[in-house]
C-alpha cells in the first residue's frame, strides 16, 4: 500500500548555484521565478525520518535554450544502513 514519505520540517526543492549556499531566489513548488538561459541551479529531494535522521541528494542542473541539462555526473545508488 503507497503512503506518503514522512518529513520532520518543510523542504525547498532548488536553490540557485551562487557564491554563497542558499541565496534567493529558493525555487519551490509555489515560486514564480523564471528561469533563463545560462542559470545554473541544484535540486536537491530529502527525506527526513523522526528519530532516524535524513538523507538529500543534489543535481546540479544547467538552463539551456533548448530545456536543462543535469551537469552531476556521480552515479546515485541506494545503501541500506538501517533497518527502518
Amino acid at each position: 500500500m503507497a503512503r506518503p514519505l514522512p518529513t520532520a520540517r518543510g523542504t525547498e526543492s532548488a536553490w540557485k548555484f551562487t557564491k554563497s549556499i542558499h541565496e534567493k531566489p529558493l525555487i519551490g513548488s509555489k515560486d514564480t521565478t523564471r528561469l533563463e538561459e545560462g542559470m545554473v541551479f541544484t535540486v536537491e529531494p530529502g527525506i527526513y525520518l523522526e528519530g532516524k535522521g535524513g538523507v538529500r541528494i543534489e543535481d546540479m542542473v544547467l538552463v539551456t535554450n533548448g530545456g536543462c541539462r543535469v551537469l552531476t555526473k556521480r552515479p546515485k545508488s541506494l545503501t541500506v544502513i538501517f533497518d527502518a
